[in-house]
């Protein structure tokens, strides 16, 4: 591993996270959206080709320079504020929704600037931020006395600050699902320190880094904070409750409370702990936006009106129930099946009051949890039809994955046991150091969590590899294949072991090319060389051998005998100007992209000053036949002539030759000259045409000037 990939694992360390300013960004970015927003645009309008070169671009270039990690944690806080103003100022509340949304595309474009490093990426949206940090002393005294004297700021990062704001297309992002997957899977670990926690435990917090399991230890009890196990948890303790509350139906006791209906009382009281201490640590418009944690805290309220109406009967000595477990069951089933009215009719057999309540509730959640179950396992399905259900789906999954990663030192520990850490865990964190709070609550998390912890370590070292195990066998066996003669190849069973029709694109793209192969020619070396080539005179009538003379005098003659031969000469041909070209240099496309034959005589090809005729001579051929006896004074003119015509012929290469030299500056320049007195002459003309045309004028009629 080389020194500049050893620098992109590293991640950033808490020094440096302290160390970023984060306030000036956040005044300075809502400057600049106030300033080029200023009417309602609508999300396909921010997003249109013109505003994202005009708007979006010249802001990210700008905010891209600083290399602040903190710039999209700033963009939410801008559009949080915006948010606000939009809910308080309906007057304006499009402009606010359009700039925040602004916002939201910022924060989507300025995160791809950091996604050259896996690590850097994760801590841009999960370090936690403080919308004070770098601020000026007279700008947090005057926080301070707005919102009271309170030192417990609770820093935030930029993924809480997008479920915040319902940014749902910011989550969406492929780059930031690819965080959250890694934070789902414990791929990336860190911790969160908070000053709402029901039990804080921020003593060693954990830097933003990847997770390895060679190098963490085997009963590692960061890893009961990893997403995906704990969902995995929270089913089990669900279907364990929901076991022990069936057992208690079925065993209940109306005088008194048994063994199980303790059991469940003890493991529901867990469970809202739990919930609680969830809604404690993220707040509550976080916890309340996800669908599941509603129905959690019906469940909760339901259990405390159970609870309560239990001690008033077992203390009334109230011993008036009379539904058995088996009635209870078969009614629930058919109200969660849509028969409804069933509650209706025997809700006042529960209780005059409460029991109408109480059914209506039932059902009203057993139909939307129904139809919410339906919705989840549709979800891939919806996801590909409709971008909104999309994004609903993933802003919910965001949700899911950041409750997961809970600093709080409960969430550590399964029900029941939580209740069991809480009762001695909270007392002496009044008594004990930071230090020694931290070693209790580790020790006792990995006293109650020692099987998990078991399980987790020997799957993350050993199963989870059974992939690459698979994998490497996969190729091995295409290794083998590979080596088999035909014959043993086409046998049946043995063609699972080869190699898939898609493997030779994979392996088209593998290999390096030392001289890739080139399908079209330099054309403009082939204008440069071939645009201004003629055929010279030479060329064109080769010198005759000396037997020429026969072939050409019995053509001449007419001889009948003699036939009339004739000779395909090709002449070279320049390159062919596209129609581009032509039209701006001011050339006709008039080269034809074919080669021309063009047919000669053969005593024409033979000779060089005589053209075969039929019968008798005409005067053309006798006046070009002169020629031949022309006196040795004629022969030196005509000599004289072809040298100087020879000489101005390659002045005009030459010339040629420095017009190709020219640049390209002096070039328009002289075809801007040539223009301007071309359209000069062309004024020029055209008054002198009217002057033909009698047209210059009352004053110049021949008519007026005979009156």
């Amino acid at each position: 591993m080389d020194e500049e990939s050893s620098r992109g694992l590293l991640s950033p360390t808490p020094e440096f996270l302290a160390s970023v300013k984060v306030f000036p960004l956040i005044p300075s970015i809502k400057k600049d959206v106030e300033k080029d927003i200023d009417t309602a645009l609508s999300w396909d309008q921010l997003t249109a080709s013109d505003i994202n070169f005009a708007i979006v671009r010249p802001l990210v270039f700008k905010y891209a320079k600083l290399d602040n990690m903190a710039v999209v944690y700033a963009c939410f806080v801008v559009r949080s504020h915006f948010l606000s103003e939009a809910e308080e100022n309906v007057a304006y509340s499009g402009v606010m929704l359009s700039r925040a949304a602004l916002c939201e595309i910022l924060a989507m474009k300025l995160l791809g600037t950091f996604a050259s490093s896996r690590i850097r990426l994760a801590a841009v949206l999960t370090a936690s931020w403080s919308p004070l940090a770098g601020a000026p002393p007279e700008v947090v005294d005057e926080v301070r006395e707005t919102i009271g004297n309170d030192d417990r700021y609770d820093p935030q990062n930029a993924l809480e600050m997008a479920i915040a704001t319902e940014s749902k297309a910011f989550l969406s992002a492929p780059v930031v699902q690819t965080v959250v997957n890694d934070i789902y899977a414990g791929r990336v670990v860190f911790s969160m320190a908070s000053n709402h926690s029901v039990l804080a435990d921020n003593y060693k917090p954990r830097a933003i880094e990847i997770y390895d399991s060679r190098n963490a230890p085997f009963l590692d009890h960061y890893r009961l904070r990893v997403p995906r196990y704990g969902a995995i948890m929270e089913f089990l303790n669900f279907a364990l409750l929901l076991t022990i509350f069936l057992l208690c139906l079925s065993n209940r006791d109306v005088k008194q409370m048994n063994v199980f209906e303790i059991v469940f009382v003890v493991f529901a009281a867990a469970f809202t702990l739990e919930e609680y201490t969830a809604s404690k640590e993220h707040g509550w418009s976080i916890y309340i936006a996800n669908m599941w944690n509603v129905f959690d805290t019906s469940f909760v309220i339901i259990f405390f009106a159970y609870l309560g109406f239990r001690i008033k009967g077992l203390a009334h000595h109230d011993a008036s129930e009379k539904w058995s477990f088996k009635a209870i069951a078969w009614l629930m089933v058919q109200i969660w099946f849509g028969n409804t009215y069933l509650s209706f009719g025997q809700a006042e057999s529960f209780h005059p009051i409460f029991g109408p309540i109480l059914m209506t509730t039932f059902a009203a959640l057993s139909n939307t949890l129904l139809l919410t179950i339906l919705i989840s396992i549709l979800s891939n399905t919806f996801a590909q039809i409709d971008s909104n259900a999309k994004q609903e789906y993933l802003f919910q999954y965001s949700i899911s994955t950041i409750e997961g990663v809970k600093s709080d030192a409960l969430f550590s520990y399964q029900p029941p046991f939580n209740l069991l850490a809480f009762l001695i865990l909270w007392p002496l964190s009044w008594v004990l150091s930071a230090r020694a709070l931290h070693s209790t609550n580790v020790f006792l998390i990995k006293l109650t969590s020692f099987p998990t912890l078991i399980v987790i370590g020997v799957y993350e070292r050993y199963l989870a590899q059974g992939r690459k195990w698979r994998e490497d066998g996969t190729e091995a066996a295409h290794n083998l294949y590979a080596r088999f003669t035909r014959q043993v190849k086409n046998i049946p069973i043995l063609d699972l072991l080869g190699s898939s029709s898609t493997d030779i694109y994979d392996a088209i793209f593998d290999v390096e090319l030392l001289h890739e192969p080139e399908l079209f020619p330099d054309s403009d070396d082939e204008i440069s060389r071939g645009l201004l080539v003629f055929p010279s005179r030479d060329s064109l009538y080769p010198q005759s051998p000396p037997h020429a003379s026969t072939s050409g005098a019995s053509a001449d003659r007419g001889d009948p005998q003699t036939p009339r031969q004739r000779r395909y000469v090709s002449l070279p041909r320049s390159a062919p100007m596209s129609r581009s070209r032509s039209r701006r240099e001011g050339v006709s496309p008039s080269v034809s992209p074919r080669p021309r034959k063009i047919t000669l005589p053969a005593a024409l090809a033979q000779s060089s000053g005589e053209i075969p005729t039929v019968g008798p001579r005409s005067p053309l051929s006798k006046l070009y036949a002169s020629r031949g006896n022309a006196s040795e004074g004629q022969l030196e003119k005509m000599s004289a002539a072809a040298t100087s015509m020879d000489a101005g012929i390659r002045k005009v290469e030459a010339l040629l030759d420095d017009v190709k030299n020219l640049p390209v500056s002096r070039l328009k320049e002289e075809m801007k000259e040539l223009q301007d007195r071309q359209a000069r002459i062309e004024n020029l003309l055209l008054m002198l045409t009217r002057g033909m045309r009698n047209e210059t004028g009352y004053h110049s009629s021949p008519r007026h000037d005979t009156l």
